[in-house]
C-alpha cells in the first residue's frame, strides 16, 4: 500500500484522464512487483541435501500439459490470423527481440506505424486468447 501511495504522490501534478483506472494499475503493478520479490526470496535448496519422498514432483500434470499444448496451438492459429503486417511486426519485436525502432527501420515504415501494429496484434491476439 506503501508503495503505491508514494507512488501516485510523486505525480499529483500529472493530468491523468482515469484516476481510478491509473490507481488500480499502480497497485496492480506494486503488487506484481512484490509477488515477484517474494518468489526471488524463496529458500534456495541445497542440491546435497537428502531428496525427500514426501515433496511433490515439480514436473507438470498430464492435464496441464494438455491445457498448455492447447493454448499454444490457440496462439499460433491466433498469430496466424493477423494481417500480414502486424503478424510481421509482432514476430519481429517478441521472438526476434528487435526493438520499435529497429523494426522500423528494417521494413521502412515510422516508428509510430510499428507501434500502431503492435498495439492492433496484441489486442486481437488477447481477444482470440479470451475466447478460447
Amino acid at each position: 500500500m506503501q508503495d503505491a501511495f508514494v507512488r501516485l504522490l510523486r505525480l499529483s501534478g500529472a493530468d491523468i484522464q482515469d484516476k481510478r483506472a491509473y490507481i488500480n494499475r499502480v497497485a496492480e503493478t506494486v503488487a506484481s512487483n512484490t509477488m515477484r520479490g517474494t518468489r526471488r526470496g524463496a529458500a534456495v535448496i541445497d542440491p546435497r541435501a537428502e531428496v525427500d519422498d514426501n515433496v511433490a514432483d515439480a514436473a507438470p500434470l498430464a492435464d496441464a500439459k494438455i491445457i498448455s499444448q492447447e493454448q499454444i496451438a490457440a496462439l499460433e492459429a491466433a498469430i496466424s490470423e493477423l494481417p500480414a503486417r502486424c503478424r510481421e511486426v509482432l514476430l519481429l519485436h517478441k521472438y526476434e527481440g528487435l526493438s520499435y525502432a529497429e523494426i522500423a527501420a528494417h521494413l521502412g515504415i515510422a516508428k509510430n506505424t510499428v507501434m500502431v501494429h503492435m498495439v492492433k496484434a496484441l489486442g486481437r491476439l488477447r481477444a482470440c486468447l479470451q475466447e478460447h
